[in-house]
């Protein structure tokens, strides 16, 4: 479990790191037993495992903060109040997780094989944080993406904290 005091804009938040995108030194189109388990470099980029976010949140109420910055270095922050957090984000109105091989979403395709990584996806999405990490310029919805940027995003990192 990463542990980190992150000050910035929005808050003195000491949080638990479930999620870094920092370089693309990692791939993140992976399959449902990978983002199960966790992958990645806790240096650079990773995901923590659905079961360890899931077993991190289970018990209490916990808020999300995502951090973005794009390639033109502009930060921007989303903050979620969560209950909890595993194979459901509540932010995503209880969507499942998927991935290419486990296909929650409702769409009649696979969300996550379109868009090159595993997320809560509802048909397909407004946020992308698992997508591919693209060049600067790209305005591709399989690049990392949250609806509040034009652009794919260069560097995201997800944050729970237990709520006040």
């Amino acid at each position: 479990m990463i542990r980190n005091c992150h000050k910035n804009q929005e808050a003195n938040y000491c949080t638990m790191v479930i999620q870094s995108r920092q370089d693309g030194s990692v791939n993140f189109y992976r399959n449902w037993k990978e983002y199960k388990k966790g992958f990645g470099n806790l240096n650079t980029e990773f995901w923590l495992g659905n079961e360890q976010i899931n077993r991190i949140t289970s018990n209490g109420s916990f808020e999300l903060l995502v951090e973005m910055t794009d390639h033109l270095d502009v930060t921007k922050f989303a903050k979620y109040s969560q209950s909890h957090i595993g194979d459901r984000l509540t932010q995503h109105n209880d969507y499942q997780f998927s991935t290419d091989d486990i296909d929650n979403d409702v769409w009649v395709g696979n969300c996550a094989v379109t868009y090159k990584g595993g997320w809560w996806y509802n048909s397909c999405y407004d946020s992308n944080l698992n997508g591919l990490y693209l060049t600067p310029g790209a305005n591709d919805n399989r690049g990392i993406n949250l609806n509040t940027f034009d652009e794919c995003l260069k560097t995201t990192v997800m944050m729970v904290k237990r709520a006040p």
